[in-house]
């Protein structure tokens, strides 16, 4: 009875409000780092040889205006993600660094309520068990927060891809009356849904496609609509001038043998996908008919994680980040898989109890150490611009291993040299 009071629904809110709270926190004292240093600036027509990024250095963004046509440029020399980083040139150029904490914190309990809305869990222990493990067991938290560029690109366009699967669900269930002005609005938003990221549209496309023909004689007219829209929004992606450019640069000059080695990486950090996948196989061993059930009720979300794992094998180079999406919701789908297995009640809400216990001891130290890896950037970046020759080092900090996927240190070589790029001086750092 004690546990039962509890992990009530308010125990349930209060959680909600303490992660989003936390990620406001990691969020407020964070500077502009890595791409956000480029995306400050107005984007140039062509690409050049001597330049890093083509961007003019004496442009900051500083409008509307401003950050419209130069994403327009950006559209034909680096990539077709034109709202995604449209929102990143307004917050880099002139929103600023607070606004977006305060937003993104707002967009990081949204995508949590989302999540549970997805599932479409009855119970708080439930939910509190699917939160807790999305804050300790999603990978590369650190892309979440920590760069306006990546949170956007990633956290933001998640939220939008599980209340549009949500959408989508209560379509295919009739849910929804679709008028005319309905459907031309959900069209829009499938468009949207569409140009926002390839590694997010390509996969969906795929499996709106897949789910059409498998289903071909129960479908309605308005899904027929949002995969059109969809992929009329991945055709925009895909096929900017900017992406096909850097995309035959990067076939020009592969090395295959390094080509193989990113693709084992690939199973490496697949680790959420497999766990699901074998899941999902040793319920169908167990019980055919509950897998049968699954499969059905998840066709588009499984056939979306299976598409976005062949693309990511597909692709000629390799960035975690591009596995986001897949190991996202394979991670849903396989607490989804584990919620029902579990039917024993009382073990849950114990299991609810254990992780919330965790998770509070985790967050104050994720806070930390989070705040600390900011400082320790500011301090480095002060000492660089501060020295005549660029020169800094590292401090003193140890980032124990259950935080260091939440933090992001000076250690990459593409922030280096976007550094060096950007305040015109090599940064030299003393190891």
């Amino acid at each position: 009875m004690i546990i039962e009071t509890f992990i009530s629904k308010k125990c349930s809110l209060l959680f909600l409000a303490t992660l989003g709270g936390a990620f406001f926190a990691m969020n407020i004292f964070e500077p502009l780092r890595c791409d956000d240093l480029i995306y400050q600036f107005y984007w140039l027509e062509e690409r050049t040889i001597d330049k890093l990024e083509p961007i003019d250095l004496n442009n900051r963004i500083d409008g509307f205006q401003e950050a419209f046509k130069s994403q327009v440029n950006h559209y034909r020399v680096m990539n077709g993600r034109f709202v995604i980083h449209f929102l990143v040139s307004c917050f880099c150029g002139f929103w600023g660094r607070s606004l977006f904490s305060v937003i993104n914190a707002v967009v990081y309990v949204l995508f949590l309520r989302g999540c549970i809305m997805f599932l479409n869990l009855k119970y708080s222990w439930d939910s509190i068990i699917v939160m807790a493990i999305l804050w300790l067991g999603l990978p590369i938290q650190y892309i979440l927060w920590y760069s306006i560029s990546f949170a956007i690109n990633y956290l933001w366009t998640s939220t939008f891809l599980i209340y549009y699967l949500i959408l989508l669900r209560k379509m295919i269930s009739c849910e929804i009356e679709f008028t005319n002005r309905i459907t031309l609005i959900i069209v829009v938003i499938s468009i949207i849904f569409g140009i926002m990221h390839e590694a997010f549209s390509l996969p969906m496309s795929g499996a709106l496609v897949l789910y059409f023909f498998l289903k071909r004689k129960n479908i309605c007219r308005s899904f027929v609509y949002m995969t059109c829209g969809v992929l009329i929004g991945t055709i925009f992606v895909s096929l900017a001038p900017g992406t096909i450019g850097r995309g035959s640069g990067a076939l020009s000059n592969i090395d295959y043998s390094e080509l193989l080695l990113m693709k084992l990486d690939v199973f490496r950090y697949s680790k959420r996908f497999f766990a699901f996948l074998s899941f999902l196989l040793y319920i169908g061993f167990v019980n055919h008919i509950k897998f049968k059930s699954f499969v059905n009720e998840y066709l588009i979300e499984i056939s979306f994680v299976v598409l976005s794992f062949l693309l990511v094998l597909a692709l000629p180079h390799y960035s975690q980040r591009m596995e986001f999406p897949l190991e996202f919701l394979s991670l849903l789908l396989f607490l989804d898989l584990l919620l029902r297995s579990m039917t024993n009640i009382n073990l849950k809400k114990y299991l609810c109890l254990i992780i919330l216990i965790i998770a509070y001891i985790h967050i104050p130290f994720t806070i930390y150490y989070a705040n600390l890896t900011s400082l320790e950037y500011k301090v480095m970046l002060h000492e660089y611009l501060e020295s005549s020759i660029g020169k800094t080092k590292y401090k003193n900090v140890v980032i124990p291993k259950p935080f260091s996927s939440y933090v992001h240190r000076l250690d990459s070589d593409v922030e280096k040299q976007y550094i060096s790029f950007v305040f015109q001086k090599e940064m030299i750092i003393d190891d």
